[in-house]
């Protein structure tokens, strides 16, 4: 893609995100992001200007464009090379900023104007080609399609696109090893997760019970969903259709077009200490040794799912989805009280593995029950204000996979 091609096993190596330190970092990023792409010097010229703004304006805009279905597009200035520097770049981030940024201001580019700043400067043997901070990136001797996408997808708030020999989430990751993803090896379209965490796709599948789902390729618009999102007790699983093979900055192919998953830790564990990197792209999903599922394979999680691919071709993948947690959730552990003459029901934090919890319904005596998902257990809720006598509160567990706890029974006596 780029003009100056690095081998690729160094360019993994070389390449560095450090974390942002400003809250506008991640979120949404939508529309024209206005860059300004100062080249920086001591005195060599190692680029062309036009060649520099070729790479960034033309060849990295397209690719931005395309992984974000039209949603965002790159357009800005390329400075004539400016002094910046007495010598060599002693490689220290606060150091090159402050010097570029004045050289900048100087030339009459401010660059607080834009939506990022990219510094190039000569070849200064620092241990990196590319390093971001936040919406800042210094490229050290090296201007390639590769290298700018990526290191705008980490200003965007994007981290590696990693690998893994596991099938659940904490166990240790290859970094960069990503074969499809410009934020790993591969020189292709986002993950379906950083997609979404964009604000780039839109249609996203939660399956809520057995059956047969449809997924568009994750390369190119479609009304068709383009994630299929798993969500368990302990993991969190995000697959999605390639409908084509894996590049890398050679333009070889590498894993083939399929089905791809990828596993982070499931949101239920926010209050249990679970740690572990997420969007990880399982390598081996099905002993086959390799990260793509085709025609009659099939991804299994003990206790929790099976997802088999029925079809992976041209414009759709057909996946055939069924809960295979037959286990019932413990009884709920919960307190009623009467507060201000209202029943408050204060549900105590609960964990389960499998398919994890759902919901659980609440029921006064024999109302309707009231259904309350976990994300909003974390305060007491009021559930009726009840007549003079005795009076009971049933709350039931309910898994994703359809189970139901036995009911824990409370009673309340209202004076």
């Amino acid at each position: 893609m780029g003009r100056r091609l690095v081998p690729l096993a160094l360019l993994a190596l070389s390449l560095a995100h450090v974390p942002a330190a400003q809250p506008a970092f991640g979120g949404h990023v939508l529309g024209p992001q206005r860059i300004l792409v100062a080249l920086v010097t001591w005195g060599p010229q190692p680029f062309a200007r036009d060649e520099v703004r070729h790479v960034v304006f033309d060849e990295t805009d397209a690719f931005y464009r395309s992984t974000s279905y039209g949603k965002v597009s790159l357009t800005g200035t390329v400075t004539p090379w400016l002094q910046a520097f007495d010598g060599g770049v002693s490689c220290n981030l606060a150091n090159i900023n402050a010097a570029a940024s004045a050289a900048a201001k100087a030339a009459g580019f401010d660059p607080s104007k834009y939506d990022r700043v990219v510094y190039v400067h000569p070849e200064a043997n620092c241990p990196w080609q590319g390093v971001t901070l936040a919406g800042t990136v210094f490229l050290n001797g090296a201007v390639t399609s590769y290298l700018v996408a990526h290191e705008l997808g980490h200003s965007f708030g994007l981290g590696h696109a990693n690998l893994t020999d596991c099938k659940r989430h904490g166990c240790g990751a290859l970094e960069y090893g990503d074969p499809y993803d410009m934020m790993g090896v591969g020189t292709g379209d986002f993950s379906a997760k950083a997609k979404f965490d964009l604000g780039w796709l839109t249609n996203v599948t939660r399956p809520a019970k057995n059956g047969t789902y449809v997924l568009a390729p994750i390369e190119r618009t479609s009304r068709l969903p383009q994630a299929f999102v798993v969500t368990t007790g302990d993991d969190q699983y995000w697959v999605e259709y390639r409908g084509h093979p894996a590049l890398d900055n050679a333009g070889r192919e590498t894993p083939r077009a399929g089905v791809i998953i990828r596993v982070s830790p499931s949101p239920d564990r926010d209050d249990f200490g679970s740690s572990g990197i997420p969007d990880l792209l399982l390598a081996n999903p099905d002993g086959r040794h390799r990260p793509e599922l085709t025609h009659g394979e099939a991804f299994v999680d003990s206790g929790a799912f099976r997802l088999t691919v029925l079809e992976a071709a041209g414009d759709r993948a057909r996946l055939r989805f069924r809960w295979t947690d037959a286990k019932a959730p413990r009884a709920a552990r919960f307190t009623a009280a009467l507060v201000g003459g209202r029943v408050q029901v204060t549900l105590d934090a609960e964990h389960e593995s499998g398919s994890g919890i759902a919901r659980y319904d609440i029921r006064l005596d024999q109302g309707a029950p009231r259904s309350l998902r976990t994300d909003a257990t974390n305060d007491p809720i009021q559930i009726g204000k009840p007549l003079p006598g005795t009076h009971t509160v049933k709350v039931v567990v309910v898994d994703r996979a359809g189970n139901r706890s036995p009911a824990a029974v409370r009673r309340l006596i209202v004076p």
